[in-house]
């Protein structure tokens, strides 16, 4: 049995013997010497301690009065109670009529010493059964008219002013025991009857706190109600009773309580409100993270059956440091594993507060995520306690604009998860990522398991990719169709993720934008498994061109790794161009086929860079070039202006770039020119390219007998061979005659005209045709000797 609930029994027990003396007393003589010659031989019989008392006073109309009234320790001199003053009033014409009526029982200024020894056991444990029957059963002795005192026992008030209870403990530590008081005790009980309601009120002081009781109570049946009311306690104080219990160390909390109780058989009924102050606490679990100045409050309502064990909560409202969550539902105690059957639910969580109401240890790898938004949830848990998380039967999930930062990317989710055996689901939920949304359905199972498998289905209307990728780097900010100049730095690669499931699912977009490329009717195949995203059959129309791509991306690095490949067919590739180089001012069109496979990793844009690698073929066909810079730097060094913008009949390409390098060998022809560039062109532009460049007869002889034209190869088609070098970039492309390759041309051209000039001395004009052969043959070796070729 509790403390406390020894200290009521015995307080009730006190006053119900000194009711049962009293009642002796005035029921046979009411003279002072009788009043000492009875009492104290009566009340020691009943108490087994020692009593004595100063003067007494003796109206045979108004009552008895004992001053400086002693109650001794059992066996012993040391002062167990003392009353400054006890008064008792009394109906001296009820007493003729053979029933006990007292008007008043006043207790002045008690003091009570209760001592817990080392053994345990307390020192009024042979008072707690209360009654004089007790004791006279112990004795051998027949009571003298108590047994049917609730019969003829009536009390009108009974009043204790002022009173003290030091309470010393010496079995929580033998060698320095702990001590407590309750001070400024005051009790106040009216219309008594043992059988009877009747009502009371008690206050004290407690360790500088105060504490208020008021209700009813029948001492027969064991019912009543109950009123209590604790002011701010300091529970530091009580350390020594909740230290090996309590999984950590408890530097500072405050007790405040407001409760209402309802005895009713084996049924106890209860509201109230319990609240935790000014909470500093150490948990063993979690040293890391302390809880200071934190704050708890439950508010309650419960019902509790003491033979079923089944207790009801139809309100329990708990409230940490802001964080509210409601309870209600049924806890069946009658076995050794409870039964729950609860409701749990959580109303507009805002996470952001959240994240500041609990220690910083326990959220530091969520916090720098910043998150934010609602989150409200219910849940329902039933079945046996140990079966742990299956508890959860099912569960509503809302969220509202709930967002987190990834690297610059602020993302976010709205909508609403349910839960039901063991199964996951929403089909509305919006994805935000930055100024972009996102439809996801889907559906999950087993996500209790390791692997949580399921399906799913994203969607938008229009989603632009610019935002996604993280494309404009510290310091250089880049404008985007709809966008604005704002710079934004991204500074951290994405990844790695760790995500424990296997889904499948599908993409639809209807417009999505890259750069200033659009692409519409976006649809494709998704798995992802063991961090690896796996995209396929994605198709889309670009311009009224197709695109294909397959590709997969591994979430389980830093920065992630992809590899895939592309295949695209577009009737303009100026359509091509303009959106993804929205700034430049060649224009180039054509239709193109172009096939491509890449890999790479790397999310930040110089990275992507430097670690990309692609491989591919190109192909463009009756199309123009215009302000193209090496096309016009060409036009510009020989002289030719019509080159700056002109037809084409193809142009054919392969490409290899690897290391920040791109390997070209391509071929374009048109009916002016003859181009193929072959040679490397870097990632930030620089070029390194040899230009082989042939020109049409026509415009060989628009540029007439320059210099420069007769340093050019003419072949047998009459077409002008100029071996070109370029650097620079590809914005300011530099170009040069390629030395090596002019010697050698220039050395083929003299050999050419020796051998004409020669031809005509050896064989004249009006010879026979077959005759020049042969010697035509014969010059060309001798002259390959000569110019060392």
């Amino acid at each position: 049995m509790s403390f406390l609930a020894k200290t009521g029994l015995f307080i009730v027990g006190l006053i119900i013997v000194i009711f049962s003396a009293l009642t002796i007393l005035v029921k046979t003589q009411v003279t002072p010497e009788k009043v000492r010659e009875t009492v104290a031989p009566l009340a020691e019989r009943h108490l087994q301690r020692t009593i004595d008392f100063g003067d007494i006073s003796v109206g045979l109309f108004s009552g008895i009065s004992l001053a400086d009234f002693e109650i001794r320790e059992k066996n012993s001199d040391t002062v167990f109670i003392r009353l400054k003053k006890l008064t008792l009033s009394y109906r001296f014409w009820a007493l003729l009529k053979g029933k006990v009526a007292i008007d008043q029982v006043e207790l002045v200024e008690p003091e009570i010493n209760i001592v817990r020894k080392a053994d345990g056991s307390f020192n009024f444990d042979d008072l707690t059964g209360g009654s004089a029957s007790t004791t006279a059963a112990q004795t051998g002795k027949k009571d003298s008219g108590t047994g049917a005192l609730g019969s003829f026992l009536v009390v009108n008030r009974v009043t204790i002013s002022d009173g003290t209870i030091m309470f010393v403990d010496q079995y929580a530590n033998p060698k320095s025991p702990y001590r407590y008081a309750l001070s400024e005790l005051n009790f106040t009980a009216r219309d008594i009857a043992l059988d009877k309601l009747f009502p009371f009120d008690f206050s004290s002081g407690i360790n500088g706190s105060k504490l208020m009781i008021s209700g009813h109570y029948n001492l027969a049946m064991k019912t009543g109600d109950i009123y209590v009311d604790l002011a701010p306690l300091e529970l530091v104080q009580f350390a020594p009773y909740y230290r090996d219990s309590l999984p950590g160390k408890l530097g500072s909390a405050k007790l405040g309580l407001t409760l209402d109780a309802t005895l009713l058989g084996n049924a106890i009924s209860t509201k109230g409100k319990v609240i935790l102050n000014d909470l500093d606490l150490v948990l063993d679990s979690l040293p890391d993270a302390p809880l200071n100045h934190a704050s708890l409050q439950t508010d309650y309502s419960l019902n509790f059956n003491t033979v079923s064990r089944l207790l009801e909560l139809p309100a329990l409202l708990v409230n940490f440091n802001g964080i509210s969550a409601e309870v209600d539902g049924t806890v069946d105690l009658g076995s050794s594993d409870p039964m729950l059957d609860l409701n749990l639910v959580v109303e507009k969580l805002d996470l952001r507060q959240a994240i500041k109401s609990v220690p910083e240890a326990l959220v530091r790898s969520v916090a720098d995520f910043s998150p934010a938004g609602m989150i409200s949830a219910r849940f329902k848990l039933a079945g046996p306690l140990s079966r742990g998380s299956a508890l959860l039967n099912q569960a509503e999930i809302g969220l509202e604009d709930v967002q987190a930062s990834v690297a610059a990317l602020r993302a976010g989710i709205s909508g609403d998860i349910s839960y039901r055996n063991n199964s996951l689901g929403s089909n509305n939920l919006a994805l935000a990522l930055g100024d972009q949304r996102l439809d996801l359905d889907f559906a999950a199972t087993n996500i209790f398991s390791r692997v949580i498998k399921g399906e799913f289905g994203l969607s938008a209307r229009e989603l632009d990719l610019n935002q996604l990728l993280g494309q404009l780097s510290s310091g250089q900010p880049e404008i985007v169709a709809g966008g604005s100049s704002d710079e934004t730095v991204v500074t951290e690669e994405l990844g790695p993720f760790d995500l424990p499931l296997d889904m499948q699912g599908t993409l639809k977009i209807d417009k999505m934008t890259y750069k200033r490329l659009p692409l519409e009717r976006v649809v494709a195949d998704m798995t992802l498994k063991n961090n690896q995203l796996k995209i396929t059959n994605l198709s889309s129309s670009v311009g009224r061109g197709e695109l294909k791509l397959s590709s997969n991306v591994d979430l389980g690095v830093k920065g992630l790794q992809y590899q895939g490949q592309m295949n695209m067919q577009m009737p303009d590739v100026s359509t091509l161009l303009n959106g993804l180089l929205p700034g430049v001012q060649q224009q180039v069109t054509g239709a193109i086929s172009w096939q491509n496979s890449f890999a790479g990793q790397g999310t930040l844009p110089k990275r992507i860079l430097n670690a990309l690698q692609m491989q591919g073929e190109v192909s463009l066909s009756q199309g123009s070039l215009q302000n193209v810079a090496l096309v016009e730097q060409l036009a510009s060094f020989i002289g030719a202006p019509e080159l700056k913008s002109f037809s084409y009949d193809s142009f054919n390409g392969r490409y290899n770039l690897r290391n920040g390098l791109t390997y070209l060998n391509t071929e374009l022809n048109s009916s002016v020119a003859r181009l193929a560039p072959k040679g490397t062109v870097g990632v930030d532009g620089d070029l390194d390219l040899s230009l082989n460049t042939k020109l049409a007869p026509q415009l060989m002889k628009r540029l007439g007998d320059s210099s420069l034209v007769n340093r050019f190869l003419v072949d047998n088609e009459g077409w002008g061979q100029v071996p070109l070098q370029v650097g620079g970039s590809l914005t300011s492309p530099k170009i040069s005659f390629d030395a090596a390759a002019l010697e050698k041309q220039a050395i083929e051209k003299a050999k050419q005209e020796a051998e004409k000039r020669l031809l005509e001395k050896l064989v004249p004009k009006e010879a026979e045709q077959g005759t020049q052969e042969p010697v035509k043959q014969l010059l060309d070796q001798t002259l390959n000797k000569l110019f060392r070729q």
